[in-house]
């Protein structure tokens, strides 16, 4: 039996997990949760400290953990990320795009920035993510990538969150396409979509125009 690169290095075993946005709140519980079950977690975020704190958290545990800052509307932090991987750990078996930011507003007060803004974060993050990371799970032949989006993105009952409802739309339509193509050659995709959950993402919201009743 021929063994792969993964199985050689001990990665397959103890399979390599990137979580982007791994902060607090989703990313932190699956953090934790990955590294019982034996994942070896690089905890990325914009908040550098926070990421630290989750690695913390991770190797109080006893789970093996590191952190770094990434930053999803930069290419080249997902390459940095990436490059860790392969030079600590020889691999990296999934990757989880959990980062988003909310601009809040009703349509007509929302400025074409703030739109540009969810949009670079929101759904550009998963495509530098896929140029980043994509290549090495097809060479490898093996791997599954997890795209968090939004219950909003499903059912767009959100009118003051219009260009953050939009991206994670398109977040969904991504995740089902990329799964068409990848599937054939060893690569899953799954996309969550979560409803209300208790993270930071409310501290950072963008409020524009005057305030309105929902």
């Amino acid at each position: 039996m021929v063994e792969s690169p993964g199985e050689r290095t001990g990665t397959r075993a103890r399979p390599v997990t990137v979580i982007i946005g791994a902060g607090n709140g989703t990313g932190r519980a699956l953090a934790l949760a990955l590294a019982r079950r034996g994942a070896r977690v690089l905890a990325t975020d914009i908040d550098a400290p926070a990421a630290a704190a989750t690695r913390v958290l991770v190797t109080a545990e006893g789970g093996e953990a590191s952190a770094l800052e990434l930053d999803v509307t930069r290419i080249e932090d997902d390459a940095a990320a990436r490059d860790y991987c392969l030079d600590t750990w020889g691999g990296v078996q999934r990757v989880i795009n959990n980062a988003g930011m909310v601009a809040l507003g009703l349509p007509e007060h929302l400025p074409l920035s703030a739109w540009s803004r969810s949009i670079d974060i929101n759904l550009l993050g998963v495509v530098r993510s896929n140029e980043g990371f994509l290549p090495v799970l097809l060479g490898q032949g093996h791997g599954h990538i997890v795209n968090v989006a939004s219950t909003s993105g499903r059912f767009p009952y959100s009118f003051d969150r219009a260009a953050y409802v939009a991206p994670k739309a398109a977040v969904v339509a991504l995740s089902e396409s990329l799964a068409l193509y990848l599937r054939p050659q060893g690569v899953s995709v799954s996309c969550v979509c979560p409803a209300g959950v208790r993270t930071s993402i409310q501290r950072r919201m963008t409020h524009h125009g005057p305030p309105h009743r929902r």
